[in-house]
């Protein structure tokens, strides 16, 4: 239908994808791209929690996959480059992915022909033969532990920000009652402090992550809901531990209008936390996207 019209646009356009389909006994994952999978679960001696990550990143600085795409292209000699410029691999020197839906151009010669010289990627002098980007999803199935406690599923905006243990710790305290004593009284209104910016210094994950909270007339939505809601703590979490929020403020950041500008300052972040056992009291839900 876009090629009938004319519109070559949607040739460029891709997006990685991550889904899972969760039963009472066990669950499925499907990955392609540069999303992520971490079951959160308690220690066997029930001291605390621990992870496993369950995926892995579909994307040209994986040594696997760049041996992958070099042996579907025997006789062209780089199908993926380092950029130094960029500090690291891309596809064809234009994409990090390489696994995605979409990105038709990598995919067809007859995308890559049909789009205007104004736009169209360079993609280097030598043979160019796609596919080079994949739409093979890695599957992975486990039965569901009664030490399972979450699974998260997010977008690479989230782990720029937060590792697999930050994550983890994050959704530690928020089994933790005293964790939230403070922060209950600023969003209840009862703290001393009347600035419109209340920041409480107790940190919930890292040397550097602070939970803040601004009145709602400065454009931000944290409130109470936000500590039941373990999908949207890991959000507020990435945001504060941004660069661009520990330099201005996570207030600064979120006022920054979505598209270009705000990309050039996150990528797009979307959380999914899934429950797996009941014992996990917190309400697992879906946060974001935050638009990049």
């Amino acid at each position: 239908r876009h090629r009938a019209r004319g519109d070559w646009s949607a040739a460029m356009e891709g997006s990685c994808a991550l889904v899972a389909y969760v039963t009472d006994g066990s669950y499925v994952l499907g990955n392609l791209g540069d999303c992520r999978a971490l079951l959160v679960k308690r220690k066997p001696d029930g001291t605390g929690l621990t992870h496993e990550q369950l995926t892995k990143a579909h994307n040209a600085s994986d040594p696997a996959e760049r041996q992958r795409i070099q042996l579907e292209h025997p006789n062209e000699k780089e199908p993926v480059s380092f950029l130094h410029e960029a500090g690291t691999w891309y596809v064809r020197g234009t994409l990090q992915v390489t696994r995605a839906l979409g990105d038709l151009f990598l995919k067809r010669m007859e995308f890559y022909n049909a789009l205007p010289g104004t736009v169209r990627p360079v993609v280097g002098p030598e043979t160019f033969s796609p596919p080079y980007v994949s739409h093979t999803p890695d599957v992975v199935r486990r039965d569901i532990d009664s030490d399972d406690m979450y699974l998260v599923l997010a977008s690479d905006g989230l782990w720029d920000e937060l590792s697999n243990q930050e994550v983890t710790e994050i959704l530690r305290r928020l089994t933790t009652p005293s964790a939230f004593t403070t922060i209950k009284r600023f969003v209840s209104g009862g703290g001393a402090d009347s600035s419109p910016v209340q920041v409480e210094q107790q940190k919930f994950a890292g040397p550097n992550h602070i939970v803040a909270r601004a009145s709602l007339r400065n454009g931000l939505t944290y409130d109470g809901s936000v500590e039941r809601n373990a999908g949207q703590r890991l959000l507020w979490g990435a945001l504060l531990q941004n660069p661009v929020s520990r330099r201005y403020g996570v207030q600064y950041l979120t006022q920054i209008p979505p598209g270009r500008q705000r990309r050039g300052a996150h990528d797009d972040i979307s959380v999914v936390v899934v429950l797996l056992n009941k014992d996990a009291e917190v309400g697992a839900d879906s946060a974001g996207p935050q638009r990049g």
